[in-house]
């Protein structure tokens, strides 16, 4: 749960700053999973489309709030994160798909199924410095695949 609120707060922090404060891009998406079978690995995706002569920029923005995680980042951002899960999961409980995935997750990692019932105290119990060693831990910067796709050049 830590990884995927670190996440969220990339999402607020980059949505603000890439495309309110620099107006860099009309949207940004952060994407950040982890899987435990068949191996354990994660990935973290960020992605937006910007005018080609602002890459360097931009790309220097998110690694400034990398390092702002990493630092500690703030308090109200993870309070906003946790808002959000709470409120996805208002409405996923409604669905019987959401029973459905959320059962077949734990019985292929051998979870007890009441963890289901224990998610919004789990979510409570996350602190900032969790969530910061976590982005101490898995947003380093000599781990990472930047790709830039630019327009094809007109002859």
């Amino acid at each position: 749960m830590t990884f995927a609120l670190m996440g969220e707060i990339l999402q607020i922090r980059l949505r603000e700053e890439i495309r309110e404060e620099l107006g860099g891009t009309y949207g940004v998406s952060v994407s950040a999973s982890t899987s435990s079978i068949p191996d354990s690995e994660y990935q973290i995706y960020a992605y937006f489309g910007s005018d080609p002569d602002r890459v360097e920029e931009l790309f220097a923005a998110i690694q400034r709030e990398l390092n702002w995680l990493i630092d500690g980042g703030e308090q109200k951002y993870l309070d906003t994160a946790k808002e959000l899960f709470r409120s996805a999961r208002e409405e996923q409980v409604e669905e019987n798909s959401f029973w459905l995935s959320q059962i077949g997750s734990l019985m292929r990692r051998g979870l007890p199924l009441d963890i289901i019932n224990s998610y919004l105290d789990r979510l409570d119990a996350v602190t900032l410095e969790e969530v910061s060693a976590a982005a101490e831990r898995y947003l380093t910067l000599d781990q990472y695949i930047r790709v830039v796709l630019f327009p094809q050049e007109e002859e």
